[in-house]
């Protein structure tokens, strides 16, 4: 069987979201007996230790540089160094296949291109999100990144011979600027069930209804969205507390700190960023889970990672409908849908949770039962495999 090589600008193998989805992608693979290893672009933000038995090396230094000059000049000899990285994994692997995720730009994808056609390799990228400017760019002398973004997304990923979309706005996107529909695949995400167990790590020492949201705690996310409708539910139901779990800036804290005088008195507890291995412990502790992203581009392009996550806690979610979501689900089935930038609407379906726990606990089970069907990380792997091998016996479409 041919090799597969996950080359990645992430860390590995824990971190945020993005090792989590290459850690997960990676195993299941593996537990699917294909042969897997991992190149990391960038080198490490911190030393770790692999735990999954995956090879993985880093292209060029073990521990990623800080410094702007030192990254500009790792960016030139990234292009430098891929050749000799894939050629030396085809004789010593027989690698010829190649993944790469967070890997958004031509002059990272370039050397790919051009090594795919000389050692007749078949290379596919993940695609896992459409970028705004300001986040391409967020300041000036970056400008030359929207051109290499847009042009690889606007005139060379249909020279690749596949990619894998986490939704189906990307996936029409990428139709449109020239990508075969027998050349894309629709995956949202690799999940471990079985690594969401209960833990007694996090015991709580009240009996307040806890409102969990895990994630990047923005303006985009939802995040001030929440805030206040969870200060209409205190009205209602004064007996509860939010649980805010992973990165934020001060700006955001800020805008909280204007709506609650006192996070304490009010029940809010705020974590900061949080290893991916010790999410499932926060999930667990709280009784209900929260997606509240805004609409807009960045909502429809995404699937929302920690939404996978949620399910696999078996804990009720609320989310707002928006993307893919209000294609797969089916309101206070699978979750609670409320209306996108609608504080009262939020509010209204998290009071719902409140007020009906036994139909809480259904859409609980119903969203686990959903996520092991189309979440799962060996199935997932499993699909994947069937696209690169060009398999038509396994035909699927997610559960709806």
């Amino acid at each position: 069987m041919k090799a597969i090589t996950i080359y990645t600008t992430s860390d590995y193998p824990f971190g945020g979201p993005a090792e989590n989805f290459v850690r997960q992608m990676a195993l299941g693979l593996k537990e699917n007996g294909q042969s897997v290893s991992i190149v990391l672009l960038k080198g490490q933000s911190k030393k770790q230790k692999n735990d999954t038995k995956i090879p993985c090396v880093s292209l060029l230094f073990s521990k990623r540089p800080k410094n702007g000059f030192l990254k500009l000049i790792q960016l030139f000899f990234i292009f430098l160094t891929v050749p000799y990285s894939l050629l030396k994994n085809k004789i010593k692997r027989n690698s010829k296949i190649i993944i790469l995720y967070g890997v958004e730009y031509f002059h990272l994808i370039a050397p790919f291109l051009i090594m795919k056609y000389i050692l007749n390799l078949k290379v596919y990228r993940i695609i896992t999100d459409r970028y705004p400017k300001n986040v391409i760019s967020p300041i000036w002398w970056k400008t030359p990144k929207i051109f290499f973004y847009n042009f690889q997304y606007k005139y060379l990923d249909k020279f690749l011979d596949g990619i894998i979309c986490l939704s189906s706005y990307l996936k029409e996107s990428s139709i449109k600027y020239g990508v075969k529909k027998n050349k894309i695949i629709v995956i949202p995400h690799f999940i471990d069930l079985s690594f969401f167990k209960i833990s007694k790590s996090l015991l709580r020492d009240n009996e307040k209804i806890r409102i969990g949201m895990c994630g990047t705690l923005n303006r985009q996310n939802g995040i001030l969205e929440l805030i206040k409708a969870y200060k209409i539910i205190q009205m209602k139901h004064p007996n509860v507390e939010l649980l805010l779990v992973g990165p934020i800036k001060n700006d955001i804290i800020k805008e909280i700190n204007k709506i609650f005088s006192s996070l304490d008195d009010n029940s809010i507890i705020i974590t900061g960023k949080v290893d991916s291995q010790y999410i499932p412990d926060y999930l667990y502790s709280c009784d209900i889970l929260v997606n509240p992203r805004r609409s807009g581009i960045f909502a429809d392009a995404g699937f929302p990672t920690k939404l996978g996550e949620y399910f696999a806690s078996r804990k009720p979610v609320v989310a707002t409908s928006v993307g893919d979501i209000k294609i797969y689900f089916q309101n206070q089935k699978e979750l609670i849908l409320v209306d996108p930038n609608s504080i009262l609407s939020l509010a209204n379906g998290l009071c719902f949770l409140i007020e009906n726990k036994c139909l809480a606990k259904d859409i609980a089970l119903n969203g686990y039962k959903w996520a092991s069907e189309n979440l799962d990380y060996k199935k997932s792997a499993q699909r994947l495999l069937n696209f690169i091998y060009n398999k038509s016996l396994f035909k699927f479409s997610l559960s709806t």
